[in-house]
């Protein structure tokens, strides 16, 4: 279950904010979009993976795992977009958002297999 956010204000905000050009985020269960849901499907398919990843991890888990992932990529990396990038559920989301049926065939817990892989190629998003 998820709540989407078409148009928001949210990820203008962020990409203030941060200085980046996200066009969708996901918090807990609401989704975020830059723009509208069918004109970002690729977008929106990436967010509702989290989502599943969400509700794998019990929703608090997935920013506890995702900051220590972080720590550990980016002295890996030494840099912030190769860090996130590389997370294991950001590799997932990345490497599975333009099958949009992915989430019907998608095994649970699919981000453990990104835990030991070598670094990701960095998807056009």
């Amino acid at each position: 279950m998820y709540f989407l956010f078409e148009n928001s204000k949210v990820i203008k905000w962020y990409n203030k904010v941060f200085k980046i050009n996200a066009r969708g985020i996901t918090v807990f269960f609401l989704i975020f979009l830059k723009g509208e849901k069918d004109d970002n499907l690729k977008v929106f398919n990436h967010e509702k993976i989290h989502i599943k990843q969400f509700q794998e991890t019990l929703f608090i888990g997935f920013y506890i795992i995702s900051m220590l992932d972080f720590l550990i990529k980016f002295c890996k990396y030494k840099s912030i977009t190769g860090a996130y990038r590389n997370l294991m559920f950001e590799r997932e989301a990345y490497a599975n958002m333009d099958d949009l049926d992915y989430l019907k065939k998608r095994k649970r817990f699919a981000w453990l297999r990104n835990l030991f892989k070598k670094k990701n190629k960095v998807h056009p998003m």
